[in-house]
């Protein structure tokens, strides 16, 4: 039996079928989100990726989602302006009646997190901070196997917490002086273009690689990030973090900054925590949406 998932991001939808054991099943399916369309237009689409993949040995649908998402009824919560009109969309129930399964739907962030923690870099370990950069800033903390949702199911949004070099920077949000607004692939971009950058570069895949302008962007990126991982650890002391997300193919001029920080930013008493960089992809949140969807009766609202 088999699980379809499906991973909603700001610039690109994936969808496969995964094993029980957590393999994913090529082939999988991609197609850009029509973001600015408004949320049914891109429920559309992720239903119409399901249906190119969907056999009779489907049992459940798990999603990944951007946004703040209401897991017990399957609604966005909240969003940021990457996608237009996506609060309030029901993409549980539109999805479930569509493809008439049951359909789970986490945060893209706790996705992440789980599949780290269940097949991953985090595998083994009995807590995870988990940061997924990408379009934007996710992310998720998962203490024995759960995740920690929150009250207003906002959990694990690391990308929206102030940060020095943010002052003045509007976030996707709607609120100044986030990490997300100077640290996620748009907030980079936006960035080198308010700096005197070239205004022709649309995507940190299109920065130049022998522009200083723009080797300082993606280090001041990496340096807020490590500076927030550092904090967030002396709160919740996890196990391990691991950063993933489509920020990863920045290479070493992205991480390094970001391990620097961290290391400066911990606490004595966590010198030696383990942060892992990984370059696992979308596959790893379709397998945590998977996991979820398996296990939908284990979702606590804490």
């Amino acid at each position: 039996m088999t699980t379809l998932a499906v991973d909603i991001g700001g610039t690109k939808i994936a969808a496969a079928r995964v094993l029980d054991d957590g393999t994913v099943v090529e082939p999988v399916m991609r197609a850009s989100t029509p973001a600015a369309g408004g949320g049914r237009v891109v429920v559309d689409a992720v239903i119409a990726l399901l249906r190119s993949i969907a056999t009779a040995e489907d049992t459940a649908i798990g999603i990944s989602s951007a946004g703040v998402i209401d897991t017990e009824h399957g609604v966005v919560a909240g969003a940021t302006a990457n996608i237009a009109e996506w609060t309030g969309v029901p993409l549980g129930p539109l999805v479930s009646q569509a493809m008439a399964l049951p359909v789970t739907v986490i945060g893209d962030g706790h996705a992440f997190a789980l599949g780290e923690s269940q097949y991953g870099a985090a595998k083994g370990y009995p807590s995870v901070l988990e940061l997924v950069a990408g379009t934007g800033i996710g992310g998720s903390v998962i203490v024995d196997g759960r995740v920690l949702h929150g009250a207003h199911w906002a959990g694990g949004h690391v990308g929206h917490i102030a940060v020095p070099g943010a002052e003045g920077v509007m976030c996707t949000c709607g609120v100044m002086g986030h990490l997300e607004g100077i640290a996620g692939g748009l907030g980079i971009v936006n960035q080198y273009h308010r700096l005197g950058g070239d205004s022709a570069v649309t995507s940190v895949e299109e920065l130049p690689s022998h522009d200083p302008l723009a080797g300082d962007v993606i280090a001041a990126s990496g340096a807020a990030i490590g500076t927030v991982l550092g904090g967030l650890c002396n709160v919740v002391d996890p196990a391990i973090v691991v950063v993933a997300g489509g920020l990863t193919r920045l290479g070493e001029a992205w991480a390094t900054p970001i391990r620097a920080n961290f290391e400066a930013a911990l606490m004595p008493a966590l010198s030696g925590l383990p942060l892992v960089v990984s370059e696992s992809g979308s596959s790893t949140a379709l397998q945590g949406a998977a996991y979820a969807a398996r296990r939908v009766k284990e979702v606590s609202h804490e």
